[in-house]
């Protein structure tokens, strides 16, 4: 899995106009029916960096075994707007179909993607095989929401910690991503534990059911700027 990042903190009338004529057409009608237009930018961003995701990840599977992608954090690739709009490739505008659940995948193609934003922010996971990804910023009177939705455990874990609520609320929110059943379907489901390994390394593990999930890969990421957390997952190899 590789991640991308942008900020519509720099988005400006040129960025926005060429854009527009840059992305598909499904993309412009969707940036069409938003009525602010902060909604309008993360759309548009959206689209533009879904566009750069998709290059730079088909380029590094075509030479992966000659090449090692990397970022300054080994984590993410934050990409300003002019850079996607200069990059922009129209011939990795590929197709894209809707699974059974909704879930927006490419048409025939064996990459997966997935979006989210929050505040300024916007973020795409790119991957061989199924992936959800979440952003979310820390929010007050966390706890009241936790005790509503998450189970007695990721409630003593989070304390009224906004942080911590933040990570495991984007953690339901990108399984829930990842298999496509929506976040009410999931957010009581699945219990998120950040448990002590061998190694004495904390690590968060899933649980289904009460059963351990092994099958799902989970990435924690840094806080941006402190405002921001991120969590993705992806199904693993057999």
């Amino acid at each position: 899995m590789k991640i991308f990042l942008t900020d519509i903190s720099d988005m400006n009338d040129d960025i926005m106009n060429k854009g527009l004529k840059l992305v598909p057409a499904y993309r412009k009608d969707k940036i069409e029916r938003y009525r602010f237009m902060e909604d309008k930018e993360r759309s548009l961003a959206a689209g533009l960096l879904l566009n750069y995701a998709t290059k730079l990840y088909s380029i590094y599977m075509s030479y992966a075994d000659e090449i090692e992608l990397k970022t300054a954090s080994d984590d993410i690739f934050n990409v300003k707007l002019d850079e996607l709009v200069k990059s922009y490739d129209t011939s990795y505008d590929y197709n894209i179909e809707y699974a059974g659940n909704g879930k927006p995948v490419y048409s025939g193609l064996d990459t997966y993607f997935n979006l989210s934003h929050a505040g300024t922010c916007v973020v795409c996971a790119v991957s061989d095989r199924p992936v959800g990804i979440d952003i979310e910023r820390p929010r007050k009177n966390a706890i009241k929401v936790a005790e509503r939705f998450f189970t007695q455990a990721e409630c003593d874990w989070i304390d009224d910690d906004s942080l911590r609520f933040a990570r495991i609320w984007t953690l339901k929110e990108a399984y829930a991503k990842l298999t496509g059943d929506g976040i009410a379907g999931t957010v009581s489901k699945v219990e998120f534990r950040h448990e002590t390994a061998a190694n004495m390394a904390t690590v968060v593990n899933m649980y289904i059911s009460g059963k351990k999930a092994d099958n799902i890969k989970i990435y924690e990421l840094n806080i941006i700027k402190q405002k921001y957390v991120i969590s993705a997952m992806e199904y693993i190899k057999n």
